[in-house]
């Protein structure tokens, strides 16, 4: 094998290992991707049941900082708003 024919091997060696490194590193990028909008996603989710937890802790708040004597009223018409039998 003459030197020419050494260049021309070693120049497409370089060309096809350039082509399936840019090949593994769009695949990685959108792997990422991937990632990133499943994690947002799931603090979407994350942030909702937070905001419910709140409210229902707020109402649980209410409820103890109320007159005593309202108390048990209170709980069974949570109960009854649950689907609860009262």
């Amino acid at each position: 094998m003459g030197p020419g024919e050494v260049l021309v091997v070693t120049g497409l060696s370089a060309a096809l290992l350039i082509i399936v490194l840019d090949r593994l590193l769009k695949l990685r990028e959108k792997m990422l991707e991937m990632q990133a909008t499943a994690a947002a996603g799931t603090a979407v989710q994350y942030g909702s049941h937070s905001r419910e937890l709140e409210a229902r802790v707020r109402v649980l708040e209410q409820i103890v900082t109320d007159r005593p004597s309202q108390l048990a009223s209170e709980i069974d018409a949570l109960a009854i708003d649950k689907g609860g039998n009262a």
